[in-house]
């Protein structure tokens, strides 16, 4: 890494330090997933220092491929927001993502959307990362908002889950 890359690294860093706590919490929601046969994602949303959003994987629960850790998070966050009377999007719009893996293209959109300031997570996501391994869609954003994005937190734990569900066939594929 460049010298210049590594001090907008230090700099980015010195500006926010992710909580260990919610990066924790992530990785036992990705270990819930694994636990009944989903890809271990988890994640959290918090808002002033306090988690207001919880997910993980769903996706063979509910045979729906859209349930992903990020998308049941937000779900959590909306549906709270709308009993307590709040706005979910003003609510977002302040509040951090910590994740086990790269958000996927349509999670990051969804992030993007929402225009989550913070995303936290740990390991890249080599075949659907949209916050830059695979494609970026923050530079898509005609109002120019992006996200400030720390990678990998635990990446090593992270990549284990995924190994540790990829090891053994997925009995929910379709055609098994």
């Amino acid at each position: 890494m460049s010298d210049s890359k590594q001090e907008a690294v230090a700099e980015e860093v010195a500006e926010f330090t992710p909580q260990e706590k919610f990066i924790e919490k992530s990785f036992a929601l990705a270990k819930e997933a694994l636990l009944i046969g989903e890809v271990p994602i988890g994640c959290v949303i918090v808002h002033n220092n306090e988690i207001i959003g919880r997910g993980r994987n769903r996706v063979n629960q509910y045979k729906n491929g859209c349930r992903h850790a990020e998308l049941e998070a937000i779900d959590d966050v909306v549906n709270r927001a709308l009993q307590m009377k709040w706005k979910p999007e003003e609510l977002l719009a302040k509040s951090e993502v910590y994740v086990t893996v790269e958000p996927c293209l349509m999670c990051a959109s969804s992030l993007q959307h929402y225009r989550i300031p913070v995303i936290v997570y740990g390991c890249d996501n080599e075949r659907f990362g949209g916050c830059g391994s695979v494609f970026d869609v923050f530079k898509i954003n005609p109002d120019g908002f992006k996200s400030k994005i720390y990678k990998g937190y635990n990446a090593d734990q992270a990549v284990l889950l995924l190994k540790q569900f990829y090891e053994d066939e997925n009995p929910n594929c379709p055609g098994k």
